[in-house]
Parts: C-alpha cells; sequence; structure tokens
C-alpha cells in the first residue's frame, strides 16, 4: 500500500513565492513521519512544511 504527503502550494506565503519566482526555486522542507512515528500522509500544511526561496544551481 501506498500513501503519500499532499503539499498545498497555496499555502506557500506571498512573499516567500515572489522571492521564489525571482530566485528560481521554491524548497518545501518537512519532516517524513507523524507524531507517531509513522509515515506521513495527507495533507501538509504550516508548521509541518516550511517553505523558502533559494537560489537555483
Amino acid at each position: 500500500m501506498f500513501r503519500r504527503a499532499k503539499l498545498m502550494l497555496d499555502a506557500v506565503p506571498v512573499p516567500v513565492l515572489d522571492s521564489a519566482v525571482h530566485s528560481g526555486l521554491l524548497v518545501g522542507r518537512l519532516g517524513l513521519t507523524d507524531a507517531c512515528g509513522g509515515p506521513l500522509c495527507a495533507r501538509v500544511v504550516p508548521p509541518r512544511i516550511t517553505w523558502s526561496a533559494e537560489q537555483a544551481a
């Protein structure tokens, strides 16, 4: 059985999204396990994910 984590792109803060457009890279950092130690699945929104803009390589 497969599970998936759904990243809600509409939850990306507008200033971060604007910076990502200019820098070329949007990064989402999150842990891959839930509070019980199982795989993270379902809808992932802040504070479970942290969005940032970084320079593309």
